[in-house]
């Protein structure tokens, strides 16, 4: 009950109750790598990243085969803008499975930080491919070709994850300025009265 507590309080980014509630499930099952691994997500969102590669590492040292914990352990490290790590731990979990899709889309995204734009597009297709129904990996194929400045690809994707998220307002706001580089002002200006619709609270359109 308490894992499941924390998972709902993580997901409404409540990182101190999720925190709290993780340590209570770890006091009855110390060794429980998903609840390790949970709370090190936490503890990131707490601001102390030490702490949670120390988790981490400690979930994967406990479960090394559990390629799951090893992906969450290269989210962390690419938190702590750790890029060359984070894509060593992908590359591992790929290795073991190259159906995962998570790594496939957080490979990607670090690829793309350290420059590498040209296998963060493959690694983003490769996402694309295993799941196209999902909506977060035509969001990681369209961040990594908008930051190529492949904008009319950028916007294909983007406008099927706002086909696939309808009530999101993100994959519009992203869509714009693939829209933007392309000049297609009109229905940048469209995309975004879409976003605000969706989400009035958004003030500077960033997503």
């Amino acid at each position: 009950v308490w894992f499941a507590l924390g998972n709902l309080l993580g997901a409404e980014q409540r990182h101190l109750e999720a925190a709290a509630a993780y340590d209570k499930a770890l006091e009855l099952r110390p060794n429980w790598t998903s609840a390790l691994s949970k709370l090190a997500g936490a503890r990131l969102g707490l601001g102390a990243p030490a702490d949670a590669e120390a988790l981490s590492r400690r979930a994967v040292g406990l479960e090394p085969a559990n390629m799951e914990l090893v992906i969450d352990l290269g989210t962390i490290l690419q938190a702590e803008r750790r890029h060359d790590e984070a894509i060593d731990c992908y590359r591992q979990a790929l290795e073991s499975d190259a159906g995962l899709v998570r790594a496939h889309i957080n490979l990607a995204i670090a690829l793309q930080a350290i420059g590498n734009g040209e296998e963060a597009i493959v690694a983003a297709e490769r996402a694309a491919a295993l799941a196209p129904d999902l909506g977060e990996t035509q969001g990681s194929l369209g961040y990594v070709l908008l930051r190529e400045g492949q904008f009319a690809k950028a916007e294909e994707a983007y406008r099927r994850q706002s086909i696939l998220e309808p009530n999101a307002a993100l994959p519009l706001i992203a869509l714009c300025d693939a829209l933007r580089g392309q000049e297609k002002l009109s229905e940048a200006i469209e995309a975004y009265r879409r976003a605000l619709a969706l989400a009035p609270d958004n003030a500077n359109g960033h997503a």
